[in-house]
């Protein structure tokens, strides 16, 4: 995930998280182990975090919740602080399911930016390198910040647009719900911790839940709800359950939005910014068509307005395609979320 990190400040452990799950329920791993590298020279880096070798997580230092991974320091047990000498990295996670088990190895890119840049961490379709590689010979912004907030106002516009999130969230969230339906989700869930009837702490039997992915859809998990109560047979039960789980819609490789649209976005959003520097040529706007006096007059309106909003992303037919197909329902029938 493209986080951006300020210097000397101890990070959330979030930011940098892993998750494992089976079958769609949050879970232990046998053995959890993790890298941070150095990439401000360019990949593949130094190692930075350990020396050498690789740092193994520990329950109470790095385990914050049930498959839930942070990246601690391991001389403090403290979240990992940033070190001023940075400007991007990544973290290499790797875990196995059991001794001598296959190992599975996950990637979690960030860059490190002055406090003034930004004063808490934050998640971004893309990072201020990577927008900078896209303009090329093109002249950025003046400073990092305005690189920064520029890329801020485009991930949130693009995820507005898709109705959905492509940055992981552990949250508790509420829906209505009834026996022998599966339970569809308004936000996509990654992976379910537990899941409560009303406001009770006692979670629901799990021989009651079956939950359950599309194999190629990582952000399509549904919980499936079995019971023994059916039509004829006694009532049937409604209510509110709270999901406590990891939400969001991810490469399961990354953690963080798929590749394809990072790609698209950074070099659709890098051609708008140019275009309305006057760097390019060809107008971003959308075409208006209007009759007046038995005329109809065809323009191109190339506003600031436009220029800042969504409409000029949309523009680019390519990156269309490929917010159309992240794009969730306005209303999904049966939901009832609260």
């Amino acid at each position: 995930m493209p986080t951006t990190l300020p210097i000397n400040r101890q990070h959330k452990y979030p930011e940098l998280a892993l998750y494992t799950h089976l079958e769609g329920k949050l879970t232990n791993a046998y053995v959890v182990r993790y890298q941070v590298y150095d990439d401000s020279a360019g990949y593949p880096g130094t190692l930075l975090l350990p020396t050498s070798g690789s740092t193994t997580v520990t329950t109470g230092a790095g385990n914050f919740d049930t498959g839930c991974y942070g990246v601690y320091d391991p001389l403090t047990g403290l979240p990992w602080v940033p070190l001023a000498a940075m400007t991007r990295g990544r973290v290499v996670w790797s875990y196995r399911w059991a001794a001598g088990g296959e190992l599975f190895t996950v990637e979690r890119a960030f860059e490190v930016v002055e406090a003034s840049v930004t004063q808490v961490p934050a998640d971004n379709l893309f990072l201020i390198q990577d927008f900078k590689d896209a303009l090329g010979a093109i002249t950025p912004p003046a400073n990092d910040r305005d690189t920064f907030q520029l890329i801020k106002f485009w991930t949130e516009r693009i995820q507005r647009y898709c109705r959905t999130d492509f940055f992981l969230r552990k949250a508790v969230k509420r829906f209505r719900w009834r026996p022998s339906t599966s339970l569809l989700f308004d936000v996509p869930l990654f992976a379910m911790k537990s899941m409560t009837e009303d406001e009770s702490v006692t979670a629901i039997d799990n021989d009651d839940l079956v939950v359950w992915t599309v194999s190629d859809d990582p952000g399509n998990t549904k919980i499936e709800m079995r019971t023994s109560e059916t039509p004829g047979f006694g009532p049937i039960r409604m209510g509110v359950a709270r999901v406590d789980g990891v939400w969001g819609y991810v490469d399961p490789e990354t953690l963080g939005p798929p590749y394809s649209l990072q790609d698209t976005a950074v070099t659709t959003v890098a051609r708008v910014y140019a275009s309305s520097t006057g760097t390019l040529v060809d107008p971003v706007g959308i075409i208006k068509r209007e009759e007046t006096d038995g005329h109809e007059i065809e323009y191109a309106v190339v506003s600031t307005e436009v220029r800042s909003g969504l409409l000029a992303l949309l523009k680019s037919i390519e990156l269309r395609d490929q917010l159309d197909m992240y794009r969730a329902p306005i209303g999904i029938a049966m939901t009832g979320a609260t």
